[in-house]
């Protein structure tokens, strides 16, 4: 089955994540609680905008999502709200739910969630962060050393271009012949 004229094996998925790691699950969910502290519903709206495209600031982040569904014209928002499973919920606690996929406890529980990305077929984890530097440090210092000791993570990377170690050198530096854009390619 192609999806936007390319074969299943020419697509990576790569899932968006963020991640609290603590010493302790308790100390993660501590360092959760104070991010969350931070966190506002407009501010959820006004990166979901920039990543989908509508202008979320005209809708009320606090009008329950059973109101919401009233903007079918909205596809992308649409589906947003079809998946909710609490339709009380208010759209700006939806839209938190969305921005901030969030997984936190210690290193080896992180491990375990991405395994499970891993086995049903995820490609890779874009991490994502709260503070800066400071979610990286965490992630590269105490989730990094257990996933390549798992063998989620590699240790070194081989040379080439991004393309040629993501896809293992199957289609060299380039797309693929079969993909649309390599109509495109200088000759």
């Amino acid at each position: 089955m192609t999806v936007s004229g390319r074969e299943p094996e020419d697509m990576l998925y790569f899932q968006a994540l963020s991640f609290v790691v603590g010493g302790t699950e308790e100390e993660a969910r501590r360092k959760a609680a104070e991010i969350d502290e931070f966190a506002s519903s407009e501010g959820y709206a006004a990166l979901l905008s920039g990543v989908i495209g509508i202008d979320l600031s005209r809708y009320d982040l606090e009008a329950p999502i059973s109101e919401v569904e009233k903007w079918q014209g909205e596809h992308v928002l649409k589906g947003m709200i079809d998946a909710a499973p609490d339709k009380s919920w208010k759209l700006g606690d939806v839209l938190g739910l969305i921005a901030d996929l969030r997984v936190v406890g210690t290193p080896e529980q992180i491990a375990d969630v991405l395994q499970t990305y891993a086995d049903v077929g995820v490609d890779g984890i874009n991490v994502q962060y709260h503070t800066t530097p400071g979610s990286f440090e965490d992630f590269i210092d105490g989730v990094t050393p257990v996933l390549q000791e798992r063998g989620l993570q590699q240790r070194e990377y081989r040379p080439g271009t991004l393309r040629e170690k993501l896809f293992d050198g199957r289609f060299g530096d380039r797309l693929s012949d079969r993909h649309r854009a390599a109509a495109y390619r200088r000759r």
